[in-house]
């Protein structure tokens, strides 16, 4: 967590806001790239047992994206909710109350992914190169159970 004797609150808020929007927008692609595999897998399958389409369809689609695409959307929308309460609450947000909202918002991601992510974008980096790191990192692993494991609510 970054520790500051002066701190931005504008800047401050602006990384909380950037670590929100990466969220969002990471968890959008990877539900788009998934779909768009499994929708060419699936039509290729169907071509010899179409019977099999509607059930596997609906099973797969359910389990794997919409359990992790919600659970993230829910992150973002927490620290959203989190840091409006606070900007609300408070005329001026101490240190403290900003390392209280960090700690809270971090304990709260449960992928490993999620909590670099939050540590790139309070490291100062941009919304950009914290997703082309997060990208790298995705490319990069090798049978992580975070990437293959359903997680179910």
């Amino acid at each position: 967590m970054i520790h500051s004797d002066s701190h931005d609150t504008n800047a401050e808020a602006s990384r909380i806001l950037a670590l929100a929007e990466a969220q969002m927008k990471s968890s959008l692609q990877e539900g788009h790239e998934g779909i768009q595999h499994l929708s060419h897998c699936f039509n290729t399958l169907t071509q010899n047992h179409p019977e099999l389409f509607q059930p596997l369809t609906e099973a797969i689609v359910a389990l794997q994206f919409y359990d992790r695409l919600s659970q993230r959307m829910e992150h973002a929308i927490s620290t959203i909710e989190q840091l409006g309460s606070l900007m609300n609450e408070n005329h001026k947000i101490e240190p403290d109350q900003w390392q209280s909202l960090q700690a809270s918002v971090r304990q709260a991601y449960t992928m490993e992914t999620e909590r670099q992510m939050f540590d790139h974008i309070l490291q100062g980096n941009t919304v950009n190169e914290t997703l082309k790191k997060y990208q790298h990192n995705l490319t990069n692993q090798d049978g992580d159970s975070e990437n293959t494991e359903v997680s179910l609510f």
